[in-house]
């Protein structure tokens, strides 16, 4: 625990650009990672089929270099300032999207998928979101006293961050009937029995059922967002995306089918900053062989 403190903390003392320019040996590491490479390229073979072999290999090496990133860089993030934290989100895009979100007083799903910079995206939401609480999900580790770190760290812009749990989920249910915003991840994949199978790029995929099924029993809106980092140390700029209208839809089959076209329209503003190491495909339908 100490060991992941003083690591991180080092990295906050450079400036952003040079934080990223030392990812570049992590990801040589990544790249390494027969895990990690063989993984990403799997991924990429399923979901960018038209692409040459080559250029998929392109994108292994960009998404585990701004993986690499987004570890390092959570040193400036979880130890800066809160007001230099700021300072480095430079743009947003569809903030009226989320403000048309917040007006109609139902409460917001803010679905965040595995993309970019996700630990910067806390400090543009407490500066948008005013007058309601922000309620973040997390899928707890078998480390107590990291996930206490972490999510100290994470709760320094404000809002409060709550176990993926029955006792979270309830929390969820009542921020959002009284009208607050949730951050859940929707391509987290749940365990075998927790979801149903939609198309993700074509591909079956287990899906969480948990955002339709909030928007269902709550009338809430659902907004999708995921935070772009720029070339060079430059800072980052944060997306919010409007759902799908099938999201809302009493078919479960069309709301996870929604789901998922709305974390691809994600990936689409910059492929490469997506987390192609994670096992989205690890369960597969009965009958299916396993891809990794």
């Amino acid at each position: 625990m100490r060991i992941l403190s003083w690591f991180l903390r080092f990295f906050s003392w450079f400036p952003l650009p040079v934080v990223h320019a030392m990812a570049w040996p992590f990801g040589q590491l990544l790249r390494l990672s027969r895990r990690h490479r063989e993984v990403s390229r799997k991924n990429l073979a399923l979901c960018y089929p038209q692409l040459s072999e080559s250029e998929r290999n392109k994108l292994v090496v960009r998404s585990l270099k701004e993986f690499a990133k987004s570890v390092l860089e959570a040193g400036p993030n979880w130890y800066w300032p809160l007001s230099k934290v700021s300072t480095k989100i430079v743009k947003v895009h569809g903030q009226e999207i989320l403000e048309q979100a917040l007006a109609r007083g139902k409460g917001v799903v803010l679905a965040a998928p595995h993309f970019g910079a996700w630990e910067w995206g806390g400090i543009c939401l407490s500066e948008l979101i005013v007058n309601k609480d922000i309620i973040y999900l997390y899928k707890p580790s078998a480390n107590t006293a990291v996930d206490d770190y972490i999510n100290s760290k994470r709760q320094r812009p404000g809002g409060r961050i709550v176990p993926a749990n029955s006792r979270g989920l309830m929390a969820l249910l009542r921020g959002l009937k009284q009208a607050n915003v949730v951050v859940v991840l929707p391509d987290q994949q749940p365990k075998k029995g927790d979801g149903e199978f939609a198309p993700f790029f074509g591909i079956p995929a287990l899906t969480q059922t948990l955002i339709p099924s909030l928007a269902q029993r709550t009338g809430c809106e659902v907004v999708f967002t995921c935070g772009r980092r720029l070339p060079r140390g430059k800072g980052y700029e944060v997306h919010f995306l409007s759902a799908p209208e099938a999201i809302y839809s009493d078919s479960q089959d069309e709301a996870l089918a929604a789901l998922n076209q709305g974390v691809e329209s994600c990936i689409a503003i910059d492929p490469g900053q997506y987390l192609w190491a994670y096992k989205r495909f690890g369960l597969r339908p009965n009958g299916e062989p396993r891809f990794y």
